[in-house]
């Protein structure tokens, strides 16, 4: 990874190798948390499984990798030649040689898998999946950021386009100025720079101010989002890039906002200079017939915007309005025991006796165990075999399996929608009886009851089993995720050595982690209890980054429809202005102030609502473009399109009635005598 230990030194062949010396490398969290950022750390002592380990390194600050895991220790030879050749539990990464390309990698690594398949007949069929790391580390907010990516870019096309209009009208309002300027010898140059240093200072001081608010928007939008994040398809996460503003950022600004400003403003610059000194009606009016076309940009573009903050809400919505299979709230879940070594009866007493004394815990309501904890990616397979009633071989499939002791559905809330869940005596003696998911059931019992067939599993514990019943679909790969067919057994055949166990907990489930802990150790206080995780934290992690991406086009929309409510504003405002003495020989002639309004309003509503047909459309496309964000709600959907529509027609009416008030209130002799 390229990764040097900023203290003490990396692993090496001594580590590696069978017999070496028992070493660890701490991440710099570990050596400032826990050891208290002692200079003098390395060669010190940890205690261990089997033994003392010696430190001998210590990682950069703010290095994380897959898992938040606070110490390294090498993987052994001996280790490795102890271990099975068929686990697959390991990761493998590594550095492709210059030139060398990811399909020479995949080429070369099913040629290794087709020589293990000659020693292990199992693997046949079987290959490595190579794919680039950087690109597998984002996968999860890929498409968020792109999202974003585009929406910022969105409001900044409205911001530019706004400012350019604002320029526009405020060099066009100022063209008398400008031209007594140039009367009284003021030349092109001098009423440029004038209105350079202007504009220069306007945007120097806007970006001071852009540049003292984003820390705390920074922080804000970090917030939103775990720490660590589920890469899709494996049991690994890997930890949410923090957002920082970088000098080097900062700088830049101060240099592009003058810079920006100056470009936009440089055609209303002579534009203005030539209407001055022309003073010409016809300049006028064909300048705001201009400022209209960009309005009419920036309406269409909040328009999109503003669909699209709709079906992303829609969406998160129906997100979190999806049955889980399970009720999160007020359950805490952890990992307990490292009882490999133990035969199965002595396992399943031990985890039978944490949850008793579990559950004598005050405030804890019931606890269940299985073998790993729902939403956190985490994979267990067995090889089943579909069994007739004659229990003939009907078919060999290969699907989630979970060992379940007698607490762990009415914990976790899950639900049996056919037959009866496991029950006190399927607990006894050897397994007999088995309970399966509806996506089990109807992918392998299609248009029949699963209830009362019967399979077996690769495992010698598990044997004739008989459905007795059919569990509501756990998600537990997050909300957007169906849920794996999956296969519930009584756990006491073969129970893993590590479980996971869930407890339901009366009021805030960390208020209990400690106590929990202590009555696990009460059970044998050499055993681990890692994990400790409130399941609606685990289930969090799922649709945070969905949540997020909510509240941020949210935000930026609402901004965007503000942005272009300005620019409607500063059109009809700068309108009433030059139309005053219209307007007062109108007012003189008769006509209601109420009459000059709802003209004002008549002349801006077929531009605005071609605008917005036009933003519509485009929303549309690029919606039907982003099928991978929405969930549950489609590019077409009526209330997105409805609600975007209505609060953009209420920003530009408001936008629009505003300026058009002054116009009812002008004072007729006072318009026709300045005139």
């Amino acid at each position: 990874l390229g990764i040097e230990p900023v203290l003490g030194r990396d692993f090496d062949e001594r580590d590696r190798m069978s017999g070496g010396a028992a070493t660890v490398i701490v991440t710099h969290a570990f050596w400032r948390d826990y050891l208290e950022g002692d200079p003098d750390a390395l060669g010190r002592s940890l205690p261990f499984e089997g033994g003392p380990r010696t430190i001998i390194g210590v990682l950069p600050e703010g290095f994380e990798f897959l898992a938040p895991a606070p110490v390294i220790v090498p993987l052994r030879e001996d280790l490795l030649a102890a271990d099975e050749r068929s686990r697959i539990h390991y990761n493998v990464m590594g550095r492709l040689v210059a030139g060398a390309t990811l399909r020479d990698a995949a080429v070369e690594l099913n040629d290794v898998a087709r020589s293990i398949t000659v020693e292990y007949p199992d693997f046949e069929g079987w290959s490595f999946l190579v794919e680039p790391l950087q690109a597998v580390s984002v996968e999860a907010v890929r498409p968020a950021i792109v999202f974003l990516t585009l929406t910022v870019s969105l409001v900044l096309l409205v911001a530019l386009v706004n400012l350019a209009t604002l320029f526009r009208i405020r060099a066009m309002a100022r063209a008398g100025e400008l031209g007594v300027r140039h009367a009284l010898g003021s030349g092109k140059l001098r009423l440029a720079r004038v209105l350079a240093i202007e504009t220069v200072g306007l945007a120097v001081g806007a970006a001071t101010l852009g540049l003292l608010v984003t820390p705390f928007l920074l922080e804000r939008v970090t917030r939103m989002v775990p720490a660590w994040v589920p890469i899709p398809d494996s049991a690994s996460s890997v930890p949410v890039l923090r957002a920082t503003l970088s000098p080097e950022v900062a700088a830049l600004i101060f240099v592009v906002a003058p810079a920006g400003a100056l470009l936009l403003a440089a055609p209303t610059f002579a534009g203005a200079g030539r209407a001055s000194l022309s003073g010409s009606g016809t300049r006028v009016h064909g300048g705001l017939r201009g400022i209209r076309a960009l309005v009419g940009i920036e309406v269409a573009a909040a328009t999109v915007l503003c669909i699209g903050a709709g079906l992303t809400a829609r969406s998160a919505e129906s997100l979190l309005s999806t049955d889980l299979g399970v009720e999160p709230e007020g359950v805490l879940t952890l990992y307990v025991g490292d009882v490999w070594g133990l035969d199965a009866p002595a396992r399943t007493a031990y985890f039978r006796d944490v949850v008793e004394a579990v559950e004598r815990v005050p405030g804890v309501e019931r606890a269940g165990a299985m073998g790993y904890v729902d939403f956190q990616a985490e994979d267990d397979y067995a090889g089943i075999r579909l069994l007739d009633r004659e229990l003939r071989q009907r078919a060999s499939v290969r699907e989630e399996w979970r060992r379940v002791d007698p607490g762990l559905f009415e914990t976790a809330g899950m639900r049996v929608v056919r037959g009866r869940p496991l029950e006190a005596g399927d607990f006894e003696g050897t397994p007999a009886v088995a309970v399966v998911n509806e996506a089990f059931a109807a992918r392998h019992y299609p248009g029949r009851s699963a209830l009362g067939e019967r399979l077996s599993t690769h495992d010698p514990a598990y044997r004739e089993l008989e459905i007795v019943g059919v569990l509501r679909d756990v998600r537990s790969l997050g909300p957007a995720t169906p849920a794996p067919p999956t296969l519930y057994v009584p756990y006491q055949g073969n129970p893993r050595g590590t479980q996971g166990l869930y407890v339901r907990v009366s009021g805030d489930p960390m208020s209990r982690a400690e106590a929990i802990r202590e009555a696990i150790w009460s059970v044998d206080p050499s055993q681990p209890v890692t994990g400790i995780v409130p399941l609606d934290e685990l289930v969090g992690r799922w649709i945070a980054v969905p949540l997020a991406t909510r509240t941020l086009v949210l935000a930026l929309a609402i901004l965007t429809a503000l942005l272009s409510a300005v620019g409607v504003f500063g059109v009809v405002a700068y309108a009433v202005r030059t139309r005053r003495s219209e307007f007062g020989v109108r007012l003189a002639l008769g006509a209601s102030p109420s009459r000059l309004e709802r003209d004002l309003l008549a002349t801006v509503a077929p531009a605005a609502a071609l605008s917005v047909l036009a933003g519509t459309i485009l929303a549309v496309v690029a919606a039907r473009g982003a099928r991978a964000l929405l969930y549950g709600v489609g590019p077409l959907d009526p209330l997105s399109i409805g609600a975007a529509v209505v609060a953009m027609g209420a920003a530009i009416g408001l936008a629009t009635w505003l300026p058009a008030r002054r116009a009812g209130r002008i004072d007729p002799s006072e318009a026709m005598r300045v005139d």
